[in-house]
Parts: structure tokens; C-alpha cells; sequence
């Protein structure tokens, strides 16, 4: 879109003549700032799994991104300043795979949250009962960002209803800064 000299360049697409534009996040994996973390977690009925981010000195852009379950009815929940203890530290990755950027943001699974915090959001898959062993699964999606700030834990938390174990994958985007 610009030259050497930083003149705007190419502004127009070829073919239709429409101005060539990116969002945001798009934008942000090309700097090598985005982070991601995906998973697929097997959860018992009646079971949960936690998932902690602890924010570094730098507040980071969240977006929740997308879960799927095989069975529906999930319940998802997101705490901020949570007190957590134990869990498996977990890596992001950096979705530009030319970086060598990091992130400052501490992902732990399988963490103990002794004092909840603050519920701040919270989300739901439908989807039917797994009756004769067959299921519906469901999934959410959304493009919702949370600004999370620095040096605080978050908790997602996801529950199984379901009326039996179901497969729950969970993909979290985030990247660092104001």
C-alpha cells in the first residue's frame, strides 16, 4: 500500500475498484503480534475445564475466538482477578510463523481457582442430549475483544452439561497492547 517514501500506492483493487483494506487483527498477524491458543479438551458430564491467562505488564486484546462441542450444552464463563493456584503452563502461538515475537501472557490449564473474581462474561452452546449414545453438536463463534488489563488473571471456564463426556475445542486470540 506504500512506497519506500511511504506514498500511497495500489490503494484500488484491479479488478473490482474497491479500496483494499484489512482489519485489525489481520493487520496485527502480519506485524507478528497475535497469539493464539487452541485446544481440544475431553470434559466428563457434570465436569469443567479451566483455563487461566495471566496478563503481563502489557494489557492484551482478547477475542474468545470459537468453541465446538460434539454434544452441546456447554456453558462458558470468563473471570477477571481470579486467585488461581497449580495448573500446566500451555503455549500460545504466534500466528505470523516469520516471528520470533512472544507474549508476555502466562496460559495454565487445569488450574484450582480458589476465589473466583469478578464474572464478566459468559456464553452457551445448545445443542440436545446425547440420547442412545447420538448427539447434536453446536458451536460459538463471535467477534467480541476484551481489553484485559495488565497484571491480572483471567479464568474461562468451561462446564459440560450434556448429559455425557463430550470433546469441547477452544481457540482464544489475543495480542499485547493498548
Amino acid at each position: 500500500m506504500f512506497d519506500e517514501d511511504y506514498n500511497v500506492v495500489e490503494l484500488l483493487d484491479l479488478i473490482s475498484g474497491s479500496i483494499k483494506t484489512i482489519d485489525i487483527f489481520h493487520h496485527e498477524i502480519h506485524l507478528g503480534d497475535i497469539q493464539s491458543y487452541t485446544k481440544i479438551h475431553t470434559i466428563a458430564n457434570e465436569g469443567a475445564q479451566t483455563i487461566a491467562f495471566t496478563v503481563g505488564s502489557n494489557s492484551i486484546h482478547l477475542k474468545p475466538g470459537s468453541f465446538i462441542s460434539g454434544f452441546g450444552r456447554i456453558t462458558f464463563s470468563l473471570q477477571e482477578g481470579a486467585t488461581i493456584t497449580g495448573g500446566n503452563v500451555v503455549p500460545s502461538y504466534n500466528r505470523n510463523r516469520n516471528s520470533i515475537k512472544t507474549s508476555s501472557t502466562v496460559i495454565k490449564e487445569g488450574v484450582t481457582v480458589s476465589v473466583a473474581g469478578t464474572f464478566i462474561d459468559y456464553d452457551y452452546i445448545g445443542g440436545s442430549s446425547t440420547t442412545g449414545g447420538k448427539g447434536a453438536g453446536d458451536n460459538s463463534q463471535t467477534n467480541d475483544e476484551w481489553v484485559l488489563k495488565p497484571n491480572t488473571n483471567y479464568v474461562f471456564t468451561i462446564t459440560n452439561n450434556s448429559g455425557a463426556e463430550s470433546k469441547v475445542l477452544t481457540k482464544i486470540i489475543f495480542y499485547e497492547g493498548e
